[in-house]
């Protein structure tokens, strides 16, 4: 509040456009953005966990060397 003030503040739309009227709904282009990037992110953050190599735990005990499910 010292830095910038009590003020609100509100920045533009970064999708140009009106609201989308989808049967009784109405959405903001900008939600859609939000939605699809969210889905994008948690389909990589899958695909790192369970494809890569750094994703994956260790997955030998270390005492016997056999696979842990």
């Amino acid at each position: 509040m010292l830095l910038f003030g009590k003020d609100t503040f509100s920045l533009p739309s970064f999708s140009p456009g009106g609201p989308i009227h989808l049967g009784g709904a109405t959405l903001l282009p900008q939600s859609l953005w939000v939605g699809v990037i969210t889905l994008l992110t948690v389909l990589a953050m899958k695909f790192f966990f369970e494809r890569t190599l750094s994703g994956r735990p260790c997955s030998r005990a270390p005492a016997t060397g056999k696979r842990r499910r």
